[in-house]
């Protein structure tokens, strides 16, 4: 797999921001651990990367939203 770069620099700066992150794992026996998430509990809206262009303007790429999860892993 190839990792591709944007070739602007990071020029656009954001105020600072914090992200929350929760998680529960629940050890159903020896062999079954069940867990849940949810990533980023409160929907924070944030730029990861962000650059300005003649044409365009400000670009952003932002970052993930609110995601809930789960999974059981086996041990065999």
């Amino acid at each position: 797999m190839k990792l591709l770069r944007p070739t602007h620099p990071n020029t656009i700066g954001q105020k600072g921001f914090f992200l929350v992150d929760l998680g529960l794992s629940w050890k159903v026996s020896e062999q079954v651990v069940a867990d849940v998430f949810v990533n980023n509990v409160f929907d924070e809206t944030y730029a990861v990367y962000g650059f300005t262009e003649a044409t365009y303007g400000n670009l952003y790429q932002l970052g993930t939203g609110r995601a809930f999860g789960g999974r059981v892993s086996f041990k065999f």
